[in-house]
């Protein structure tokens, strides 16, 4: 039994690990009426004149995604007393470019303001933190199985993983205008301070094999010859080097909290075809943060003969009874950059680009209170991630409703998601998302993601004929409401 759990609990530390996310999740995107559907179009309108979060509860999120691993492909023959990695299964599951890792963002302070019907204002300050990796099939099998079915093109096998730490401030105004009854647009420009930053520039590791015929050298012997730059700003430590900042994970704030600033832009626009149906286009995330506080360069540029074990040792130590599975991954951690021996050196500013991401919406009420949903993200860079995600939206009540959806993501067909957006005590608005579900068996789950948040909503309001925003209190006799609570289309 103890094996069996060192097994799960090493799958868990490896997901944790090596883990980024992605930005992935679409689910609040179908909930019309709440203040954080603008984070995915700064052209949505709020159907309130005033939304107020309430400091550090308004938004809350947290996802994880990971396309390379989950017990049931990592184990095998587990039961009481026996359970093995299965190394073939964990890469024959992997995709040739793997992007896997965890994303968190928290909202500090939220406000929404609708100034003479055409106009709507909004004032958020977050603060986000995400870690991406960029792991290649070909460096896992190689590390995870061996050489036997890379000896022909060993020169790339460790080459193209790539790692990318990204934490920052975000105070971002933004402005929507109902131009006429049909286009709406929206821009949110936003100031950036960098907290943290650590990115992986150059991931070139050559390999050669010694082939066994000089008897000065040990037969089979690796020689790893690494071209490796890590960039990163991790807080003020003048005495140590990075290489120890990341060994001792001390990292610390800014000295200069202003020192690593940026700038962002969402820009987006909805055209109302008609009181059912809308499209929505938007791009998010057109930016940089100009890294200049507490910079450090770690490069590494050598060769060194390396007798290679693949995951002996690795295996070795999942079946030793003291087993302790912090102190294990702290010595790979440790072992890994002593192998590299990465050298510290001086480093000026550098400037990194936000990875933006395409997101193009369409929404059809088929009824009053039903609505049929559909989005398609990209996000580019080096994750080129692509989701198409399509939902079913239902107002419950004028205070309560309820959306469901699935998301294909790459080549990744299921990934369920839910949420709910209730108003209680005639103002505070809550909603509570959950996305990303790839499976409800647990033993089959590499995703997740959860959102939650709380507002305070005033005013309600809805689209007149001529395309305003109006209080329900100032709709003109001819524009009156029908019979049927339009809810839905009173974004």
């Amino acid at each position: 039994m103890q094996r069996i759990v060192k097994i799960v609990s090493l799958t868990l530390l490896l997901i944790v690990a090596l883990e980024a996310f992605t930005q992935n999740g679409t689910t609040t995107n179908f909930l019309p009426g709440s203040f954080q559907q603008k984070s995915y179009n700064p052209a949505y309108n709020t159907p309130y004149k005033n939304v107020i979060g309430i400091p550090g509860v308004s938004n809350i999120q947290a996802r994880a995604n990971n396309n390379v691993i989950s017990l049931n492909n990592a184990v095998y023959n587990m039961d009481d007393t026996v359970a093995y990695l299965d190394l073939h299964k964990i890469v024959s599951n992997m995709s040739n470019n793997n992007v896997i890792g965890v994303e968190a963002k928290l909202e500090v302070l939220g406000f929404g303001m609708q100034i003479k019907d055409r106009h709507y204002f909004t004032l958020n300050i977050d603060v986000q933190a995400e870690a991406n990796v960029i792991l290649q099939k070909r460096s896992a099998g190689f590390v995870l199985n061996g050489p036997g079915a890379y000896l022909d093109q060993t020169e790339d096998a460790l080459s193209g993983n790539k790692i990318d730490v990204n934490s920052y401030i975000s105070a971002a105004l933004g402005y929507s205008v109902i131009v006429n009854k049909y286009l709406t647009l929206g821009f949110r420009p936003k100031v950036l301070f960098g907290l943290y930053n650590l990115y992986m520039k150059k991931s070139d590791v050559g390999l050669t094999i010694d082939d066994g015929t000089d008897p000065e050298v040990t037969p089979y012997t690796y020689y790893i010859q690494p071209n490796v730059e890590i960039y990163g700003s991790l807080g003020k430590q003048p005495e140590e080097g990075l290489v120890e900042i990341i060994r001792n994970f001390k990292f610390v704030m800014p000295s200069n909290p202003f020192g690593n600033l940026g700038a962002g832009l969402d820009v987006g626009a909805t055209y109302r075809f008609s009181n059912k149906f809308m499209v929505g286009l938007s791009i998010n995330d057109l930016g940089f943060i100009r890294w200049a506080a507490d910079t450090r360069k770690l490069s590494s540029i050598h060769s060194k003969p390396y007798v290679f074990k693949g995951v002996e040792d690795l295996k070795n130590l999942v079946f030793n009874d003291s087993l302790n599975l912090a102190n294990t991954f702290l010595t790979l951690k440790d072992s890994l950059l002593d192998y590299l021996s990465l050298q510290n050196e001086a480093c000026d500013s550098y400037t990194r680009t936000l990875t933006p991401s395409f997101n193009l919406s369409g929404f059809l009420d088929v009824t009053p209170v039903d609505q049929i949903g559909c989005m398609w993200r990209y996000r580019g860079g080096d994750y080129k991630i692509s989701t198409l995600t399509v939902a079913y939206t239902r107002q419950v009540s004028e205070t309560f409703s309820v959306t469901v959806n699935n998301s294909i993501i790459n080549s990744r067909f299921i990934n369920l998601g839910a949420g709910i957006l209730a108003t209680v005590a005639g103002s505070l608005q809550f909603f509570l998302v959950v996305d990303k579900v790839n499976s409800i068996n647990v033993l089959n789950m590499r995703t997740a993601g959860v959102q939650a948040g709380l507002t305070v909503a005033l005013n309600k309001t809805r689209i007149g004929k001529k395309g305003f925003i109006e209080t329900k209190k100032e709709l003109p006799k001819d524009d009156a409401p029908s019979p049927y609570p339009e809810y839905m289309w009173s974004r």
